[in-house]
């Protein structure tokens, strides 16, 4: 009895293995990268750049996390499993230089749009009981007296934190150290309230994914407003116009993150 037992546990071991290395097998890799690393700031359409690469490699995306062991991500870099993170979370950032052969996905906004998300953002949080806090912890601000604030004082005291800074200096910190760079603009993946057709084809190609574009429609179609989005609020760009009055820009002009408007070609001069 003691011999049959072992021998039915050894060939049950044997299947299940080979049954692990199958299930692998289906995402294995025939590219030219290995790894895909999905590095978003904060209300720049994170969940909306997930949805888009679910529907087009039909696998689930992983994050944005705070914090990911290297053994996990190294499983997800195997089978090209994209794995997103926001570059201010300091555990997971380092991360991008360790793979150098993965294809990088830079998502990034309008600075003064990732603002206005970012009210929205809180406001919705704050009336749902969530501690805002815990969403931006610079803020240093109870519920209560966020949702005191008017939309004019909320915006001031985003710009008075460094987070999206320190964001937007670590993705222009990749861009110049890293290879294999795909960037990414919020702006350029929407279109009259959907996604834009061309800027899958081109996310397709930089990650060798062979669409035409009824297949790119068809995921545009399926991706914009996703009820999969948990986030997902306006998906419009410009809402800062409507916002910013004059002292709001002489703040923002005065704040490091002007410098990429001019830099990623979202002004083309400083007298916006």
């Amino acid at each position: 009895m003691k011999i049959l037992f072992f021998t039915s546990l050894f060939f049950y071991l044997i299947h299940v293995n080979l049954f692990a290395f199958e299930q692998i097998s289906v995402h294995e890799n025939n590219k030219s990268y290995q790894g895909i690393l999905c590095i978003t700031v904060s209300k720049s359409g994170t969940n909306l750049l997930k949805v888009i690469l679910e529907n087009l490699l039909d696998i689930k995306p992983i994050g944005p996390t705070a914090s990911y062991s290297k053994d996990a991500l190294n499983k997800l870099i195997y089978c090209n499993q994209p794995y997103f993170f926001h570059p201010i979370e300091e555990n997971v950032y380092w991360y991008v230089f360790d793979y150098p052969k993965a294809q990088k996905i830079l998502l990034l906004r309008d600075p003064r749009d990732a603002v206005i998300s970012l009210v929205d953002f809180l406001d919705k949080a704050g009336t749902k009981g969530t501690e805002i806090t815990k969403i931006w912890p610079q803020l240093r601000l109870q519920n209560a007296d966020w949702m005191k604030y008017d939309r004019k004082k909320k915006i001031k005291a985003i710009l008075n934190t460094d987070s999206f800074v320190r964001s937007f200096n670590r993705i222009d910190e990749i861009i110049g150290k890293c290879e294999n760079t795909y960037v990414c603009k919020f702006e350029k993946l929407i279109s009259n309230k959907s996604c834009n057709v061309e800027a899958i084809l081109d996310l397709a190609k930089f990650l060798e994914i062979p669409i035409n574009f009824n297949d790119a429609s068809l995921i545009a179609q399926n991706s914009y407003g996703s009820p999969n989005s948990s986030t997902f609020f306006k998906g419009v760009s410009g809402r800062w116009k409507e916002e910013f009055d004059e002292e709001l820009k002489i703040l923002f002009k005065q704040n490091p993150l002007n410098q990429y408007l001019l830099r990623w070609d979202y002004e083309k001069n400083n007298a916006w």
